[in-house]
């Protein structure tokens, strides 16, 4: 059970690919105000493209966005790393270090039993030229894009990454001129550990992976296809009923999704996530971040460019979406977000803004915007480690 007078820390990835002096902030939250206090910036070579907190274990997982491993040389990728925290201190030991084996790593979970760290890498959009022979001898050009995937880790008892055992290589759709490469974006453990799912962003698909535990081997359980163009970008599950919900980065919904125990999926319903008044640009939409609140009663998603927060709320009985606040907030992309374990604050990443906003909480799920802003070097994503 938390220790109610224990430190409460947050930590702050800095994100921009291929970037230098980022690193995770290490930050004092104070429960009751939502303020953030920043101590220490460490790692500054890495590019936080996500985070996973392993809470039971206080263990920090990291994903290094980035097509340059420095650890390899350019070209090698990104790479993914295990931090142990120091519960009075806040401090993060690196346990382990491995590389994602493609490039621009964008996600990082591990599975339900804490057996393996799945990562997705979005990779480059990018092809090169590639030349091979024919049946008839004569040689012809293959653009080749730069190779999307998921990757499967093994963890070592501690928590610490071991190696890789698997990756799905997510391939691209159709031909020259319209060919789409695929983009890979997150991986999200269903809450009954059976299931993973991934949004790819340049195929437009949902897919639902199993993992086969004897050969250590993902398994594709299923594909879905969204309408073309919209990117499906972050994935969620409802925390106890049987749904999952994914938003879109080039288009401002939200489709629900459900599934059942043997991994068949039924796609339900869309919810727009911007009112139609005219109040917000719905071509210029971008979403980003998607998340429930700690009660699982209410869906937040992020829309960048029009740098808003649109509220739902859920009905566990039918899985529908019912939009009950769009929020403009001060400041420029919102990219990542976390609540407090109380559910009292949001705490949202303004990418461009350089800062992370605190946000009260109201009991109907609805968002007030307290004024309080922190500054950061690149906020991309926020973690909340409660004492």
């Amino acid at each position: 059970m938390a220790d109610a007078h224990a430190a409460v820390f947050a930590y702050v990835g800095n994100w921009k690919i291929d970037g230098d002096d980022l690193g995770i902030t290490i930050c004092n939250l104070n429960s009751a105000t939502g303020a953030l206090e920043p101590l220490k910036t460490v790692m500054p070579g890495i590019c936080v493209g996500a985070m996973y907190l392993d809470r039971d274990r206080d263990i920090l997982y990291c994903a290094d966005e980035r097509s340059n491993n420095p650890d390899l040389g350019p070209g090698s990728g990104g790479r993914v790393f295990a931090f142990r925290i120091d519960p009075e201190t806040g401090d993060l030991e690196e346990m382990s270090r491995n590389s994602a084996y493609a490039s621009l790593t964008s996600y990082i979970t591990t599975d339900v039993a804490r057996d393996y760290l799945l990562a997705t890498n979005h990779a480059r959009p990018i092809q090169i030229t590639t030349a091979e022979r024919d049946e008839n001898g004569m040689f012809r050009v293959v653009p080749v894009a730069d190779p999307a995937t998921t990757a499967l880790f093994r963890l070592n008892p501690d928590g610490g990454i071991g190696e890789i055992c698997d990756i799905h290589h997510h391939h691209a759709l159709g031909s020259a001129p319209h060919r789409r490469s695929a983009a890979a974006h997150c991986v999200v453990p269903s809450p009954d550990g059976r299931f993973f799912v991934v949004c790819d962003k340049g195929t437009d698909e949902v897919l639902l992976f199993g993992i086969d535990r004897d050969t250590h081997r993902l398994i594709v359980a299923g594909r879905l296809a969204e309408p073309d163009g919209t990117a499906p970008r972050y994935a969620v599950f409802h925390p106890s009923a049987p749904y999952f919900y994914v938003n879109h980065e080039r288009a401002p919904f939200i489709t629900t999704f459900r599934y059942d125990e043997k991994g068949r999926v039924e796609r339900l319903a869309e919810a727009e996530m911007l009112p139609a008044d005219g109040a917000f640009a719905l071509a210029e939409a971008e979403p980003s971040d998607l998340l429930f609140d700690p009660s699982g009663r209410f869906l937040y998603s992020l829309v960048r460019r029009c740098n808003a927060i649109s509220v739902f709320e859920v009905n566990a009985g039918t899985g529908g979406l019912q939009r009950v606040q769009t929020l403009s907030i001060e400041g420029d992309n919102p990219r990542g977000a976390a609540f407090t374990a109380d559910g009292k604050f949001l705490l949202v990443a303004l990418v461009g803004t350089a800062a992370v906003a605190s946000l009260g909480v109201q009991p109907d799920g609805t968002l007030v915007d307290t004024g309080r802003r922190t500054s950061f070097t690149r906020p991309g994503c926020v973690v909340v480690r409660a004492g």
